[in-house]
């Protein structure tokens, strides 16, 4: 006979200063056994067991033994009964059911008073057998005293001054006494500028302690400050100023935004008017606020040590809004970081400090560059009005950088050319036709059509670009011929950061570096390049060998098509250390090259190592030690040469590394149906993706700093630093020779 196991709980009881009687319901098969009945053999009570719950949340832990505090409140989870032989019961939890027997919880608690309780759990099962089982209560004080620091939470003393803690009571409520605070643990030293804490201990007669602490910034004594707006007014040449995206993300100075409203109004409390910024409750759109100094610039190198941003915002929410602050150089992309005010200026004036450091960073005012703009909107764009007053920056000592030290270069230690692969060797290769099953099946020579090997700057291979503005990536660099140059033949491209002495860059970029493409000198279709280099380390710098098609300045991006042969980014990024990795990349228009509108740009997505422990890698990616795993030891792209190349034809675009292939990461350029757009008569029909790599392309080398991809450089970045080439070659087949557009 198969014995079945059932289960009983008894429930909840939520006020158990009193406790009763909780019938949980088991029906026998019967009430009376025949001789048949097997439970005339059952002699023994049902198995009880208490119903848990692990301590967490602030809610006590419950099991066999049960801690309270005084006057807390008791919360019963009851308890879990079965019965082997009672097979039945339960079934439809039905108290007219004949033969149900009770389960009873018994005791009382006087949660006012420290004892010892118990509660008693009986169950009878059908046979008459009955088993009790006991939950221990103890009350008794187990809260230390709550202590109360007169005045605010945290003080801000100015450095030199004196601090003395202020006074604080402890009160217990079961000793019902309240004490003077006298254990005090003051560490504050108003002569060293910093962040200090103050703890004050109490205990009760139980022996419970409890603790508070008082936050003491001890703050510069600040000698020179820039009013920014102050009694009502703007100060110099700061106005306000708004951008939305409704009038393509264009300026609004007037307040005549689409989706923002922003200006002067009249403060109740202050009785005097105010900045108000207005974003409006309902709607989304994206619009935000800033105090526009661009016209006239100021030069706050010297708040970057010991400066602040102060102000003070009030907002009509209970609980505040989440505002942004930020600041930004006069040019584009040279802009700080926002940083974000959670639950600030909840229906009151809450005055505001932001570390200077905190919004600059090193694309904006640590050198030569001065403040144009301070931003400010809320998340999500959108959010109850508020109020801003009394922005001020102060200073310690000046807030004119004009006396900061400018960020030392460092010497660049250049890699010897003859480290690593492909040392400068004239290579035969054969372009390889494979099977469906990765076996080579014919071979054909390539030749050598193109190179350059770096004896000179050859300006009749290379353009050497001489721009800036971002280039689509907020990059922070401006790309100028004399940062490219040719020694012991190797090109180095070379980044730097500006100097006090330097020329002015001609936007007021950061950094200067340079671009070199064979646009219009060098366009071909199809075949093998090689590039050998060693790329720039550190953090913000961004090093690249790669393609354009030679149609985009007439159809643009991606509609011309991109092949990133190798991209590097220095420095620790995303938790990872970047040194040992690189990427391959295409880009194309998913409707092809010639669709009248650009649809979803499409691409072989890489972002290097997203999760922290760089286990997730994305496609394309490349690391050494891994996919490199030969003779590695110490290696990174930029103390080491390495051979970065493809090979393109009208099926794929294969990518190698030291003349490895990269196993499982073609492009495969017959992917997808054929293209609605630009299908030539008497010509083979071409996916939308083929058509994209079925023109001319031309070479880039360059390096970039910072931008969207890398971010900016760091304290850690050493300048110059840049990469080095030893050779580009381009080789084609006799067949490839004759199909360039």
């Amino acid at each position: 006979m198969k014995s079945i196991l059932k289960t009983f709980n008894a429930g909840f009881i939520s006020n158990i200063a009193l406790i009763g009687i909780v019938s949980v319901l088991t029906s026998a098969c019967g009430s009376d056994a025949d001789s048949n009945d097997p439970r005339r053999f059952d002699t023994t009570g049902p198995e009880i067991t208490l119903n848990t719950r692990p301590e967490g949340d602030g809610v006590y832990a419950i099991g066999a033994i049960v801690e309270l505090d005084i006057n807390q409140e008791y919360v019963e989870l009851g308890a879990e009964v079965r019965d082997v032989w009672d097979i039945n019961n339960l079934v439809d939890q039905d108290p007219s059911t004949e033969g149900v027997q009770p389960i009873l919880i018994e005791g009382v608690i006087d949660n006012t008073t420290p004892n010892d309780y118990t509660i008693t759990y009986t169950a009878t099962d059908s046979s008459g057998n009955s088993n009790s089982k006991t939950r221990l209560i103890k009350v008794a004080d187990r809260s230390g005293p709550v202590i109360t620091i007169t005045g605010p939470s945290s003080i801000t003393l100015a450095s030199g001054g004196t601090f003395e803690p202020p006074i604080a009571n402890a009160y217990d409520s079961f000793d019902d006494e309240t004490t003077l605070v006298t254990d005090i643990d003051n560490q504050v030293n108003p002569s060293v500028t910093g962040t200090y804490s103050v703890i004050y201990s109490a205990s009760d007669i139980a022996g419970n302690e409890s603790q508070a602490t008082l936050t003491v910034i001890v703050e510069p004594d600040y000698q020179d400050e820039i009013v920014v707006f102050q009694n009502g007014s703007l100060n110099g040449s700061w106005v306000q100023n708004g951008y939305d995206v409704d009038l393509n993300w264009g300026a609004c100075p007037t307040g005549n935004c689409p989706n923002l409203d922003f200006g002067m109004e009249n403060d109740p409390e202050k009785g005097r008017d105010v900045m108000y910024i207005d974003h409006g409750m309902d709607n989304d759109a994206q619009a935000g606020f800033f105090l526009d100094s661009s016209s006239s610039p100021i030069d706050l190198r010297g708040a970057t040590v010991n400066g602040k941003l102060s102000f003070e915002v009030w907002s009509d929410s209970p609980e505040g809004v989440s505002l942004n602050v930020a600041v930004d150089c006069p040019t584009y992309p040279n802009a700080g970081s926002p940083v974000l005010l959670e639950g600030v200026g909840a229906q009151k004036w809450e005055e505001i400090s932001i570390p200077a450091a905190s919004l600059f960073n090193e694309s904006c005012a640590l050198r030569n560059d001065q403040i144009g703009t301070i931003p400010m909107f809320l998340s999500r764009w959108m959010g109850p009005k508020i109020r801003i007053d009394n922005i001020v920056w102060k200073c310690e000592f000046s807030c004119d950088g004009s006396n900061i030290a400018d960020k030392e270069y460092t010497p660049w230690v250049k890699v010897d050319k003859t480290v690593g692969f492909g040392n400068n060797t004239s290579a035969t290769y054969t372009k390889k036709t494979f099977d469906d099953e990765g076996q080579i099946i014919s071979e054909e020579p390539y030749e050598l059509v193109w190179s350059d090997e770096f004896d000179e700057l050859d300006l009749g291979k290379w353009n050497l670009i001489d721009a800036g503005g971002g280039f689509g990536n907020s990059e922070l660099q401006y790309y100028r011929p004399e940062n490219a140059s040719v020694t012991d033949g190797l090109l180095e491209i070379s980044a730097e950061i500006q100097q006090s002495g330097d020329p002015d860059l001609p936007n007021g970029e950061s950094f200067s570096s340079a671009k070199l493409t064979t646009q219009d000198k060098f366009e071909f279709k199809h075949g093998r390049v090689d590039i050998r280099a060693a790329v720039a380390e550190g953090k913000g710098m961004w090093s690249a060998g790669w393609m354009l098609g030679a149609n985009v300045d007439d159809i643009g991006w991606p509609f011309a098509g991109e092949i990133d042969i190798v991209e590097t980014i220095g420095g620790n990024h995303f938790g990872v250390d970047q040194e040992n990795r690189m990427v391959h990349n295409a880009y194309w228009n998913a409707t092809g090259p010639n669709a009248p509108e650009q649809g979803t740009v499409n691409y072989q997505r890489s972002s290097y190592s997203p999760t922290p422990d760089g286990n997730q890698k994305a496609w394309g990616e490349r690391v050494i030690g891994e996919d490199i795993p030969e003779n590695t030891a110490g290696e990174t792209f930029s103390n080491t040469f390495h051979v970065f190349s493809i090979e393109w034809d009208e099926e794929k675009i294969r990518y190698m590394i030291d003349g490895e292939y990269v196993d499982g990461k073609d492009l495969d350029l017959n992917a997808g149906s054929s293209c609605d757009y630009g299908q030539q008569a008497n010509e083979p029909e071409l996916t939308c993706l083929g058509q994209s790599f079925n023109h001319d392309f031309f070479l880039i080398l360059n390096v970039a700093v910072g931008g969207t991809f890398p971010g900016a450089p760091d304290d850690t970045t050493q300048f110059p630093r840049g990469m080095l080439v030893d050779y580009v070659r381009v080789y084609q087949t006799a067949a490839q020779q004759g199909v360039a557009d």
